[in-house]
């Protein structure tokens, strides 16, 4: 079992069930829905992919960094927004990436 696998299947989905149906429950709609469902749930299973990779700050920092800027991505899509130039979005993701890496390489915050 591959780690991203891992923390689909054990971490994402179970936190996104367990929000669901609180939603439900308590109909919850529109944003704050899309916000504990989706944003949410993402944000914390890459916070313990960060964990995961070490204990440290600076791979929380790292794993917190990934999750906003996908939940970022999906809040750009859920808007409808217009898509970048390909050149821009290039850029875009790579400068999160870099950013992620000096993170990911750094002793510390």
């Amino acid at each position: 079992m591959s780690v991203t696998r891992f923390f689909t299947n054990f971490v994402y989905v179970p936190l996104v069930m367990k929000f669901m149906r609180y939603a439900i429950r308590h109909r919850i709609a529109g944003v704050a829905r899309f916000t504990l469902t989706v944003l949410f749930p993402m944000i914390v299973t890459f916070l313990l992919i960060g964990v995961w990779h070490g204990a440290g700050a600076t791979f929380v920092a790292f794993g917190l960094l990934m999750g906003v800027a996908l939940s970022i991505n999906h809040v750009w899509v859920k808007l409808e927004c217009p898509a970048l130039p390909k050149g821009v979005g290039w850029l875009l993701t790579m400068l999160v990436v870099v950013c992620g890496m000096i993170f990911d390489r750094s002793a510390s915050l």
